[in-house]
């Protein structure tokens, strides 16, 4: 866990620096939406982490800062799209990164489920192997010993 929010740190020091440099460098509005989806998946990855482990004291304060440091860089690339005249863009961006989202969970959930079935699957079989194993050879043991006797 301490790994994944490491992680999830680096990514987003990554994308912000990189924000940053190329903001101060350029306009160009397509460079600086391209790190817009690192941020999102870090955002979407802290927000998981969160909700599905119980983190330490030191964990939830890095969480915390990872949640600030992304919402922060964040709200500096809307108001550069802003300031640029490209409020629209900056919309469809933030709707395309919640429909990359919604389609990854979508994804998760599908191979949670496959996965889930595979077991099943294997525990049958195994089942089967179990009983296959244990079975045939008392039959076959009963049915001599009766024909010996």
């Amino acid at each position: 866990m301490i790994l994944e929010l490491a992680a999830i740190v680096s990514t987003v020091n990554a994308a912000t620096s990189a924000l940053n440099r190329v903001a101060g460098a350029t306009s160009d509005i397509q460079q600086i939406s391209s790190f817009l989806g690192s941020l999102g998946e870090a955002q979407h990855d802290l927000q998981k982490i969160k909700n599905t482990q119980s983190l330490s004291a030191a964990d939830a304060i890095q969480h915390q800062l990872t949640q600030k440091q992304i919402s922060d860089t964040l709200s500096e690339v809307k108001d550069i799209f802003m300031v640029s005249g490209n409020s629209d863009l900056w919309n469809n961006a933030m709707q395309a990164m919640a429909d990359a989202r919604l389609a990854r969970q979508s994804e998760i959930k599908r191979l949670t489920a496959e996965r889930k079935a595979k077991n099943r699957q294997l525990k049958e079989v195994l089942i089967i192997v179990v009983v296959a194993l244990l079975l045939v050879p008392a039959a076959v043991f009963a049915l001599l010993y009766s024909l010996v006797k």
